[in-house]
C-alpha cells in the first residue's frame, strides 16, 4: 500500500508524510530517494494539547520553526491533531518553496472548519450516533482509543460490516474491545462478508444481510445506550449514511 501511494512522488518534489510504522516509511524513504525528493517526517513532531472535547480538539506546536500557540480542528481523535500537523507542515514548505501567502487567520479558520464525512462522523445526540469509517486495523484501533477517551463506562452498540479481503480477526479484535453489543450487516459490494459468516466471529446472534434492517433494528434499541456507533467499511457507512440522513 506505502508503494502505491509513494506513486505520487514527483522528482525533486518535497514530501511530507506523517506515517509511523517504519516499514511504510522505508519504502517512502527508498521512493523519496530515488527521486531525489527531500523528505520530512512529521511523526515526531512534539505538541500539547490544550484541550480535548467531542466538540473539536485544540492544541499547540512548533514546526519549522514557527510556533502555532492555539490550533483547533473539528475533526476528532488524537490521529487528527497529528494529521493537522502534517497539512500545517505542508503549508510551511509551500510558503518556503512556493511563495504561498497565507495568513495564519485562514490557516486556523481552515484548520477549524475542515470536516471528514464518515469519520467520527457525529450525527445526533441523546443517544449520541456516530458514523466512522473504521475499515482497517489501524481505523479501528483509532476508533477505539477515541471511544475509551469520550465514552468510558457508557452502554455502547456498534453496527458493523466488512470486506472479507481486510484484516478482519484484527479489526474484530479493536470492535469487542469498545463493547460486548453488536448488530451485524453487509456492505453492499462483492468483496462483503457474509453478516452470518462475521456474526459467528464478533459472537453474536443478531444479524441482518440488508444494512437497512440493521439500521431499523439499532435505532429500535437507541432508549437503552448512551452510543450506537456504526462502523466498518466505507461501502457500508456511505449506505447507512444516507439512510439515516433521509431518517
Amino acid at each position: 500500500i506505502a508503494y502505491e501511494k509513494a506513486g505520487i512522488i514527483k522528482k525533486n518534489v518535497p514530501v511530507i508524510t506523517s506515517a509511523s510504522q517504519e516499514e511504510a516509511l522505508e519504502v517512502i524513504r527508498k521512493v523519496c530517494d530515488e527521486n531525489h525528493s527531500f523528505l520530512i517526517e512529521t511523526k515526531d513532531t512534539r505538541y500539547d494539547k490544550i484541550s480535548e472535547k467531542l466538540s473539536g480538539y485544540s492544541f499547540k506546536t512548533l514546526i519549522l520553526g514557527k510556533e502555532y500557540e492555539n490550533v483547533s480542528i473539528s475533526m476528532i481523535g488524537e490521529h487528527q491533531i497529528e494529521n493537522a500537523i502534517c497539512a500545517l507542515t505542508a503549508l510551511n514548505v509551500l510558503e518556503e518553496i512556493d511563495d504561498l501567502e497565507l495568513s495564519d487567520e485562514r490557516t486556523l479558520y481552515g484548520m477549524e472548519t475542515a470536516q471528514q464525512k464518515g469519520r467520527f462522523e457525529i450525527l445526533s445526540k441523546e443517544p449520541y450516533i456516530i458514523l466512522d469509517g473504521a475499515h482497517n486495523p489501524d481505523g479501528a484501533k483509532m476508533l477505539n482509543q477515541t471511544v475509551k477517551a469520550h465514552f468510558k463506562d457508557k452502554k455502547i452498540l456498534m453496527v458493523t460490516g466488512i470486506l472479507q479481503d481486510k484484516d478482519v480477526d484484527s479489526i474484530i479484535e479493536y470492535f469487542k474491545d469498545i463493547t460486548e453489543d453488536f448488530i451485524v450487516t453487509e456492505p453492499d459490494n462483492p468483496r462483503k462478508m457474509p453478516a452470518e459468516k462475521l456474526a459467528g466471529l464478533i459472537d453474536t446472534t443478531e444479524y441482518y444481510s440488508n444494512y437497512r434492517d440493521a439500521v431499523k433494528h439499532a435505532l429500535e434499541k437507541k432508549n437503552n445506550y448512551d452510543l450506537i456507533i456504526f462502523s466498518g467499511s466505507l461501502y457500508l457507512i456511505g449506505g447507512i449514511r444516507k439512510e439515516l440522513i433521509r431518517g
